[in-house]
């Protein structure tokens, strides 16, 4: 089954960030700089204002938001063909902000690492049908869909903690669909075009056009979203952070794709 990571967002929560007002200026000015000469890539100052302040990459879609209580780093939509090291531009935010701010590690409340994958279908009722088939827990589905009903789709969220509540994941599945989504698939398509008794090559030339969009831009699909954080982490390195958010998402993932 098709799949690709649609967005990633890094953001770490903290207390005591009176001098947010004092130093934003300073702050956004210095990663402008320093990320345009590590990415090699044009930065682009937003809106500063006292309920927050943005820069962004357009070319990677990447965007930093930070204001007195949060940091938030957020990529969507992802393109894999240019390189880009997210987690070594968060390390280089968070150096650059918790320093002139005076943010200790005792004043970090919570840090997590956030991931949507979308697995792509051909319309909306092959979503749906993927949403039930892979849904995470649906013990009691049978017994609450009447006899005369059937289940149409399932949205989850499971939230999954340590016994002293600092570890966790918010896991969420659900159907995906743009606006232009096609409902359901077009009887005509499921013909194999070499059983049609005319325009078998148009007919294979447009089942591949659908298969490449369906891989590369899906209009519907099977959205696995999955939030990994710790609670007062300490210090911490968010590159470490980060990969070891990777490998729990994986294995979540891993879990989805084996029923696929």
């Amino acid at each position: 089954m098709p799949s690709r990571l649609q967005q990633r967002v890094f953001e770490v929560r903290f207390d005591r960030g009176y001098l947010y007002l004092d130093r934003c200026g300073e702050i956004m000015r210095n990663l402008e700089q320093v990320l345009g000469m590590d990415t090699a890539r044009v930065w682009v100052p937003g809106e500063m204002v006292p309920t927050g302040a943005r820069l962004e990459c357009p070319e990677v879609d990447c965007v930093i938001v930070l204001n007195s209580s949060r940091l938030v780093i957020d990529q969507n939509p992802i393109n894999e063909s240019l390189t880009f090291d997210f987690p070594e531009v968060c390390e280089t935010i968070l150096s650059h902000v918790i320093v002139p701010m005076r943010i200790g590690p005792s004043e970090i409340r919570r840090v997590g690492s956030r991931s949507m994958r979308l697995y792509g279908a051909d319309n909306v009722e092959a979503a749906n049908r993927l949403s039930i088939r892979h849904a995470l827990m649906t013990n009691h589905a049978s017994g609450l869909v009447p006899v005369d009903h059937k289940l149409r789709s399932v949205e989850q969220t499971l939230i999954i903690e340590n016994d002293d509540e600092t570890e966790g994941m918010r896991i969420r599945t659900m159907p995906f669909q743009k606006v232009t989504a096609e409902v359901r698939a077009d009887p005509r398509l499921s013909t194999p075009p070499r059983l049609l008794p005319k325009g078998q090559h148009d007919a294979l030339v447009e089942r591949m056009r659908r298969h490449q969009k369906t891989l590369s831009n899906p209009e519907a699909g099977l959205l696995l979203d999955v939030d990994y954080y710790k609670i007062e982490p300490g210090e911490f390195r968010p590159k470490d952070f980060l990969s070891e958010a990777r490998e729990k998402t994986n294995t979540i993932q891993a879990i989805i794709e084996a029923g696929l």
